[in-house]
């Protein structure tokens, strides 16, 4: 089976006017802290925005350590991950104002990603590792004006760490866990987590590198006289490297590996069975901004391979290649207008057997 899709999107002209006005009074004021999104594709107040936008930052993620990406983004008001609070490996279905999978667009630092070889292509978040994200900001309502149909509902835009800013720094984790049913007393360490990075500065070059691996021995998905354990492993690499050409122009390339197995049990009959699932996604791409005076040129893009082979008693595998091209700008018209314009190009085809 093939299945391919190009799609060319020309962005809008946005204009946005924004009137601003002072008083000096002698009332002493609280001035808040300022938090900026990407509502626009760039940096904004949260007072200027007009859309719903909810922030997950660096120090948020760290409350809530532990957790998993979809147990993270199912905590945030309004938004429900269907399969984050089963057992590990679960398929995942993302609810938000009504909407389902194929109306909620995934970015990574801003750009689209996808699986073609998925029913609704959508971008699988069990394959990201939580601890390589420094924030997501979460934009409720549609954004297909500037991200394309697939953001008709929602938009979350997942940003992941980026190098440090001075000197050099490295990063060792070591975690171990239990996981068993309530009615399990027979307390054994069955989940264990291994994660480290290296990031640092040196002149105009920035680097960040990681690695991560996770075992863990889940909880059966159907109660069964043995409830044996539908196991879950994952893997996840990430590379980056940033150049500061010069004051006005930054260019960064990235690579990532991301791959995961799990267990699953025969749905049809609720049977204890030993199917698997195993998923790996390849990605590769390249980003960069130059400021010409007031106005910004952003270049995005990036290529990405998908592999998932089912092994059960249907048997499937696919095959699946994605890349996407974005090249917008701002540009501000005197003091208080500004309009982003911008091109997106999208190409995906798919190949399964079974």
């Amino acid at each position: 089976m093939n299945k391919k899709k190009c799609s060319l999107l020309l962005l809008c002209l946005q204009g946005v006017l924004g009137l601003y006005a002072q008083q000096k009074d002698s009332i002493p004021t609280q001035k808040l802290e300022e938090v900026t999104v990407s509502e626009s594709r760039f940096p904004l107040k949260r007072s200027q925005t007009g859309k719903i936008v909810t922030k997950i930052t660096a120090d948020d993620l760290q409350k809530t350590s532990g957790k998993n990406l979809a147990e993270v983004l199912n905590s945030v008001v309004g938004i429900e991950i269907n399969g984050s609070n089963s057992h590990p490996g679960q398929n995942l279905g993302y609810s938000i104002r009504g909407s389902r999978n194929r109306q909620v667009l995934i970015l990574i630092d801003g750009v689209q990603v996808t699986d073609p070889s998925a029913i609704s292509s959508d971008f699988d978040l069990r394959l990201l590792n939580v601890d390589e994200v420094a924030s997501i900001e979460i934009l409720k309502g549609a954004s297909s004006v500037l991200y394309g149909t697939g953001a008709a509902a929602a938009t979350i835009n997942i940003t992941l760490k980026e190098p440090e800013i001075n000197g050099f720094s490295g990063k060792a984790t070591w975690a171990a866990g239990t996981n068993q049913s309530q009615d399990d007393h027979n307390y054994r360490i069955n989940d264990l987590y291994n994660a480290y990075s290296l990031s640092g500065k040196t002149g105009k070059i920035s680097f960040l590198g990681s690695l991560s691996y996770q075992d863990l021995e889940g909880l059966s998905a159907i109660k069964t006289a043995e409830n044996k354990a539908d196991d879950f492993s994952r893997i996840n690499a990430l590379a980056k490297i940033g150049v500061q050409i010069n004051p006005d122009w930054k260019t960064s390339v990235f690579g990532n590996f991301d791959r995961f197995k799990s267990d699953f049990d025969e749905s049809f009959g609720l049977t204890d069975a030993d199917n698997q699932s195993f998923s790996a996604n390849y990605r590769a791409g390249i980003s960069s901004t130059y400021q010409i005076g007031k106005h910004t040129l952003n270049l995005n893009g990036a290529y990405q391979v998908v592999d998932r082979d089912i092994q059960s008693s249907f048997p499937s595998r696919f095959n699946a290649e994605s890349w996407v091209g974005d090249l917008f700008g701002k540009f501000v018209i005197g003091h208080s207008i500004y309009t982003i314009i911008g091109v997106n190009a999208q190409h995906n085809s798919m190949e399964s057997a079974s």
